[in-house]
């Protein structure tokens, strides 16, 4: 196999797995979240090291931009 098919038959199994586990556990339970429900609280360390939570944003427009290196 080459590089690249090795990389997606673990991503293929990575997936099914997630699948199964999701599948046996009943999926997900947090509470369902609607259109104009209010952001539910949390709580972040910023880059110098203070904590910072969603609510202290509170009428001021928040973008939240989530990534990782893999």
């Amino acid at each position: 196999m080459s590089g690249d098919e090795v990389r997606m038959a673990s991503r293929a199994g990575c997936c099914g797995a997630l699948a199964l586990g999701l599948l046996l556990t009943g999926g997900c339970t947090a509470p369902a979240i609607r259109v104009g429900d209010r952001a539910p609280d949390f709580q972040l360390t910023a880059l110098d090291g203070k904590t910072v939570k969603l609510s202290d944003f509170r009428g001021q427009p928040v973008l939240l931009s989530f990534w990782a290196y893999g």
